[in-house]
Formats: structure tokens, C-alpha cells, sequence
């Protein structure tokens, strides 16, 4: 993706491109706060996370029987860091998209946590309107390079123009861990744009 962007302020909002309201990432930072949530429940109950294999995979329903994975790297840092950092993307699908390659590189993805020293959980959950959305935690914010530097990630961020017509991409902080959710702090957004035949990039820092 492209390495410089469009600054946009706080309020900004593009009218020809309306994804970037920021109405829009609010309603996202309730969606990562409930996935944390979600994740934190199932991270609670005795004997639902064996201490191996990592990662460690398991499946919840949401509402009209939606999907939600949630894939766990680090149990134990996950219980007990003070301050987690997140990433939270959303992209709108493309009606004639093929899920299949995306589905394919999604489990290499989870299949190498284990070269990602920092990466403590990998979420993914289906929307009410059909798209999915990932929740990615940290226990530092080098982490967040160390995944992006990942030749699977590459290529993953590469297939993202044949599959999304739109992308938020959200950073954020979780000051009180998985256990304070309802605390998380947005920091910056960075939007893409792939409906045209050139990529559009804009940022929003908070």
C-alpha cells in the first residue's frame, strides 16, 4: 500500500468518499471493545484454552449465527499485560469477490504466529452487514512492525485491491489490558481506497 497519505483532521469528512466518516471508525472502536470482550469471556473459563497448541483456535456464534474466530498466540499475557496495543481492520468486500485466497492466506497468517514474539491474539468476526472485521493484539507496539514485515502479510496486503473496494485500518492503545475494553483509545486511521484504477490513501491522526 501506499506510503504517503492525505492528512485529514479530526472531524473531516470526505463527501465522495464516505467511508472516512469518523462516525464510521466509532462505531468500529465498539465493535474491537466487544470483540476484546468476547475474547476475555472465553479466555476466563476454566479448561476452554489449553495451555498447548498455540496458537490456539476456537469458533463462537454471534447473533443471526455469525462468524467469530478467535485465534490465541499467548495466554497467559493476555490475562495479565497492563497495556495492550491493538489493530482493527475493516474492509468492504467486493460482491464478486473469491474468498478463497484470502481464507487461504488468513490461516498462514495464524499458522506463524509463533515468529511473532509479540502478537498475543488474532480475531476475526462477520458483521451485520456481511463484511468481516480482524481484531490483532499486541503486548508491544513493536509488534505491530514485526507482523507487518511478515512475507505473509505482504502478501496478504497485496490481495487486498482485487478483494476490497474500501479499508479503515485502525491503531489503537488499551490502557488496563484486555480487562479494561470499554477503555479502548483510538490513535490513528488510515483509509484506502481501491475503487479506482489507482489506490487512494488518506490518514487521520487522533
Amino acid at each position: 500500500m501506499l506510503q504517503e497519505y492525505i492528512q485529514l483532521d479530526a472531524v473531516e469528512i470526505l463527501a465522495d468518499r464516505p467511508f472516512t466518516d469518523p462516525v464510521d471508525s466509532l462505531q468500529d472502536v465498539a465493535t474491537l471493545q466487544y470483540m476484546i470482550e468476547r475474547l476475555g469471556q472465553i479466555m476466563l473459563q476454566p479448561g476452554v484454552v489449553p495451555e498447548h497448541p498455540r496458537p490456539f483456535v476456537l469458533f463462537a456464534t454471534e447473533a443471526e449465527d455469525r462468524y467469530h474466530r478467535m485465534a490465541i498466540s499467548q495466554l497467559e499475557p493476555l490475562l495479565t499485560s497492563d497495556h495492550l496495543y491493538v489493530v482493527g481492520f475493516f474492509g468492504k468486500r467486493r460482491l464478486e469477490a473469491d474468498r478463497g485466497p484470502v481464507n487461504g492466506i488468513d490461516e498462514e497468517l495464524i499458522t506463524e504466529f509463533p515468529q511473532h514474539p509479540h502478537l498475543l491474539a488474532y480475531s476475526t468476526m462477520q458483521l451485520p452487514c456481511g463484511n468481516s472485521c480482524n481484531l490483532v493484539l499486541f503486548s508491544k507496539p513493536q509488534g505491530l512492525a514485526h507482523w507487518a514485515k511478515s512475507a505473509t502479510h505482504t502478501r496478504a496486503v497485496a490481495l487486498s485491491p482485487a478483494y476490497y473496494s474500501h479499508i479503515r485500518l485502525h491503531n489503537a492503545m488499551l490502557p488496563g489490558g484486555a480487562k479494561s475494553y470499554n477503555q479502548l483509545t483510538l490513535l490513528r486511521t488510515k483509509y484506502f481506497d481501491f475503487s479506482d484504477d489507482t489506490t487512494w490513501a488518506a490518514i487521520r491522526e487522533l
